[in-house]
């Protein structure tokens, strides 16, 4: 009989753990399936969101870059109409002058851009002209002529003389239907190019002429991003028509503008293509997204291999099963173990009794009685493990509620980080529209003033509105400039070319360019010009625009009739700037804030100059780009002291 019982003991496969071993790994299992299946719906439910966002973002990219071209040749078409309408004479150089300024501040994409007119509608003298300036692109046979330092990378051609552009369809397309188009793709030595074109309107609706603006879309592609993860993901550009702009897995047919039709999967979805501006399907075991990219009529497509997405829940499957089955089977066998060594006692305690019961009567094995305690056994050890297990789901439930507080917090962090950015967002909106309204509000009434007494005004007075009209058209155009370049800081996208740039000469620019204003208040710039060089590892506009700001600003910030002084000096790895002024001094308060954005501190402008708070922000952004410093001594009625340090050597990191 003790034989039997230790049998029992050793038999796991037999006993209620090994039955909750299989119960528990053929649920699990099961289980694990279904959640696999779950997993797999809801992966490929986010997928899908996150292709559709992806293209969403890329598809307004474009439509912003594509924007702003439309508005920089709307504006140019505005101007040329004013100065047509003016009272003033203006020559085909006032006109060609005129297309040069475009060009120069024109968007980034756009390679080439100008104007010309209809036969004898601006210059009735001339039969026609297309002023046009564009990017030379080191080609001998480029039309036009090269214009001279520093503009040097750029050509100029009229292309009524070497295009007869009254023939070509950028001219007749927008003539004929008076309005604005965007050409068909076509190719421009090495790169893909469309063009908009917008007709010029007088303000009696005469059509005067056309501008245009040829925009490189091989650049335009090239920055579409493409997530990393999306390991044979991309995307797709075409025309309205179905000329290929961007196509990744053949780049060439791109640059030879082939039609969708030579690319078998998406000829074969062209038509479920056509019937919506966006929308998402499947295909040939890929996910398809597409929209329509609103001021071309352009097609931007997603592509995405389903594979991807089964493969990672497959993967995670897997290992989810192997790692789930090896942790249940480790805890149930440990807990078979331990539920035959706390059976032990009591299976001795039982060979005991029946030895002793044995021993008084020989002929009565008492086999029930075994095998009842046995039973017994077994549910109590059983009774004793949900036991155990009731105590490790409340300790579960204890770690479950204190992540979920965890996380309850985190939220709550976010919710008053987002509510600190609209706070932001609120003071920036409300600081530009109070600094533009001031000057709008001016140049509104002034202009006005002018109109209305144009025969009345002398030109003195005229010129002096002219000059208010100007300064205020300069504050605007200083905010604006500031709020591009925190945009361009805060979006990391400076582009610095550092160089060895000595400041003795920026900063003898500088004293000579604010020796007007400066004179204006009496004040004087001391700065005793060395006679060595103080070269700095540094971007020269950069430093220019440092040391600008801060002169400016000792300018505008100091009393009549005060000194500035100018120091250089260097120690071995930086060189050192020092511009001390005698003005109102900084309280403790107001330097803990200096250098941060929209800033309004206790001191005001002496001569109630503007001021737009962005000052200090940019320099010390832009100094840090360029591995600098910059700092402020100040005593409260005792001036200021703004220290720039610019370093002397390029990073060791730039030479591995």
């Amino acid at each position: 009989m003790k034989s039997q019982f230790h049998n029992f003991k050793l038999a796991i496969h037999h006993s209620i753990g090994a039955r909750l071993l299989f119960y528990v790994l053929g649920t699990a299992l099961i289980s694990l399936i279904g959640m696999s299946y779950l997993f797999y719906k809801v992966l490929q439910e986010r997928t899908e969101q996150a292709i559709i966002t992806n293209l969403e973002v890329q598809v307004k990219f474009i439509e912003v870059q594509l924007a702003r071209i439309e508005e920089t040749m709307y504006s140019l078409a505005s101007s040329v109409s004013v100065m047509h309408e003016s009272s003033a004479k203006h020559t085909l150089e006032d006109y060609k002058q005129l297309a040069f300024n475009f060009y120069l501040n024109r968007p980034s994409l756009v390679v080439g851009t100008g104007f010309g007119q209809t036969p004898r509608k601006i210059d009735p003298d001339c039969q026609g002209f297309w002023h046009y300036f564009y990017t030379d692109p080191k080609d001998p046979s480029a039309v036009g002529k090269i214009l001279p330092p520093p503009y040097d990378s750029t050509r100029y051609a009229d292309l009524f003389v070497t295009d007869q552009y009254f023939t070509q369809t950028y001219y007749t397309l927008p003539v004929s239907q008076r309005r604005a188009i965007w050409t068909d793709s076509y190719k421009w030595y090495t790169i893909t190019m469309v063009s908009f074109v917008s007709p010029i309107f007088s303000k009696n609706n005469d059509l005067l002429g056309i501008v245009g603006a040829d925009i490189d879309v091989t650049e335009l592609t090239r920055q579409i991003k493409t997530p990393l993860n999306w390991e044979h993901g991309y995307h797709v550009l075409l025309t309205e028509k179905g000329d290929l702009l961007s196509y990744p897995p053949q780049p060439e047919k791109a640059i030879n503008i082939e039609n969708y039709q030579q690319i078998p999967d998406i000829s074969a979805i062209w038509d479920i293509l056509q019937t919506h501006q966006k929308g998402f399907t499947h295909y040939n075991g890929n996910f398809w997204a597409y929209q329509r990219v609103a001021n071309t009529k352009w097609l931007m497509l997603v592509s995405v291999p389903e594979s991807q997405i089964i493969l990672s829940a497959i993967k995670i499957t897997v290992i989810g099963v192997f790692v789930a089955g090896g942790i249940l089977m480790f805890v149930v066998i440990s807990f078979v173990r331990w539920l035959n060594k706390r059976l032990q006692p009591i299976l001795d305690e039982c060979d005991r009794l029946i030895e002793n019961n044995s021993s008084v009567n020989p002929t009565n094995t008492n086999q029930p009685r075994v095998s009842m305690n046995k039973n017994m056994d077994e549910i109590e050890v059983l009774s004793h493990s949900f036991y155990h297990m009731t105590k490790q789901l409340e300790a579960y439930f204890s770690l479950l509620e204190e992540k979920i507080r965890e996380r309850t917090h985190e939220l709550n962090e976010k919710n008053d980080m987002l509510l600190k950015l609209n706070q932001e967002k609120n003071e920036f909106l409300g600081i530009v529209a109070h600094d533009l309204k001031n000057p709008l509000s001016g140049i509104l009434g002034l202009s006005q003033a002018i109109r209305e007494n144009v025969e009345i005004f002398s030109k003195n007075e005229i010129s002096e509105f002219s000059h208010d009209i100007e300064q205020s058209a300069e504050k605007m155009f200083h905010l604006i400039t500031n709020l591009l370049d925190v945009n361009a800081i805060e979006s990391d996208k400076l582009n610095s070319i550092l160089s060895y740039v000595d400041l003795v000469p920026i900063l003898t620019s500088l004293c000579h360019t604010y020796e007007k204003p400066a004179r204006d208040k009496n004040i004087t710039i001391i700065f005793e010009k060395p006679i060595e060089k103080y070269s700095a590892w540094a971007d020269e506009s950069m430093v220019d625009q440092i040391l600008d700001n801060l002169l400016s600003n000792a300018i505008k910030y100091s009393p009549f009739k005060k000194e500035i002084c100018i120091k250089i000096y260097r120690d071995k790895s930086m060189i050192y700037c020092d511009i001390q002024d005698q003005g109102q001094g900084l309280s403790e308060a107001d330097q803990a804030k200096l250098f941060g954005k929209f800033t309004r501190l206790t001191p005001k402008p002496t001569a109630k100059e503007h001021s737009t708070g962005l000052g200090l922000f940019i320099v010390k952004k832009l100094i840090e780009s360029i591995h600098g410093k910059v700092w402020c001594k100040s005593e409260l009625d005792h001036g200021s002291t703004f220290t720039v340090a610019f370093p002397t050597q390029p990073p060791i990191n730039n030479y591995e």
